[in-house]
């Protein structure tokens, strides 16, 4: 890496720890204000928090242990997740599309984190109100891809080369220094950024990568070497935000979906689904009986709030039981009691 290489990397990490501590005071205003939960609001400040500290040592030359391969899709969802008051006082909407089951890149989660974070909020601070950012995961035999679409005003061919230049904005006053971040973190994982857009049709930034292999690890946080992708199935969005990003805050790779039904799609192979039994569609006993029936889950946690744990079908009959409320210890431990008990 050159001097100027090195010079953008600790430029573009100063930027993004900006951007954290903006996002952090954007989530305490709406706990204050009483407009979200204050247990989603302290999560989010958390992860936001954790990602500015590791974008810091960036800055400090800091070694990190971060694992190299994370799941593109949780880390789109985080990212709607933390900018939410941004998208909110812009009155954009934030979604994520993306492929069931996990999307492995060869790339460290903090640094997939940048890159959408820059892309996404780029997208929000240009667009109007009742406009549209989504972030779409995809993956192909070879490369994991993130796109980043809106349909805000577009630019025309000038503009575009323009932007794909080092230290050039498309937004009034910006000085390029995310999407100049963000070229640099893209090229050091060998992966590509291609920029489609038109006047009137919106703008879409997409990232291919190379596709990871996730690693078999111990946590220090008592999950097992066992887990290392989980599937949350749970219909209560505040429970749910939490879990996940709990979860994340431990590298672990999360995907969650509100509904039965939602569950019924999921494909691929998660180390352990942690599903609600009483969802708004259907009982979480009988979710866990379809996953295992399609080799989706063969380990799971059935959460509930009854009393008294109640008599489940044979077929989905729970490894571990999770009684809410818990904390994050609770959730961490019947994680690992789970793949343990399992695997007896």
């Amino acid at each position: 890496m050159t001097d100027s290489d090195d010079e953008a990397l600790r430029e573009g990490a100063a930027h993004d720890i900006r951007n954290v501590l903006a996002t952090i005071a954007g989530w305490a205003d709406l706990a204050r204000a009483k407009q979200v939960p204050i247990e989603e609001a302290l999560a989010a400040i958390q992860a936001a928090a954790l990602t500015g500290q590791r974008t810091a040592d960036v800055l400090m030359g800091a070694a990190t242990d971060e694992p190299d391969v994370c799941d593109l899709g949780a880390v789109a969802e985080d990212v709607v997740r933390l900018l939410g008051p941004t998208a909110r006082a812009k009155k954009v909407q934030l979604q994520v599309r993306s492929t069931f089951g996990p999307v492995y890149a060869a790339l460290g989660r903090t640094d997939a984190t940048r890159i959408a974070w820059n892309l996404a909020l780029n997208a929000i601070q240009v667009l109007r109100t009742g406009e549209q950012v989504t972030l779409v995961v995809e993956s192909t035999s070879q490369t994991g891809s993130l796109r980043v679409e809106d349909n805000g005003p577009g630019m025309d061919r000038q503009t575009q080369a323009r932007v794909l230049q080092h230290r050039q904005s498309e937004r009034p006053g910006g000085r390029g220094i995310g999407l100049s971040a963000v070229r640099q973190l893209v090229k050091a994982a060998g992966g590509t950024v291609s920029l489609d857009s038109a006047p009137g049709r919106g703008t879409s930034f997409r990232i291919d990568l190379p596709l990871g292999t996730p690693a078999r690890r111990s946590s220090a946080s008592g999950v097992t070497r066992a887990v290392q992708s989980v599937l949350v199935v749970e219909d209560d969005a505040g429970v749910r935000e939490l879990v996940c990003t709990t979860l994340a805050l431990r590298d672990l790779n999360v995907v969650a979906v509100g509904s039965a039904s939602e569950a019924a799609k999921m494909e691929g192979s998660f180390d352990v689904a942690l599903v609600d039994l009483t969802l708004g569609d259907g009982s979480g006993d009988d979710v866990i009986a379809d996953l295992r029936a399609r080799r989706v889950a063969q380990r799971c946690v059935l959460m509930s709030g009854m009393p008294s744990s109640p008599t489940p079908t044979l077929d989905g009959r729970p490894d571990h039981w999770l009684r809410k409320p818990f904390d994050s210890r609770q959730l961490l431990d019947a994680l690992g009691v789970a793949a343990v008990e399992a695997a007896v």
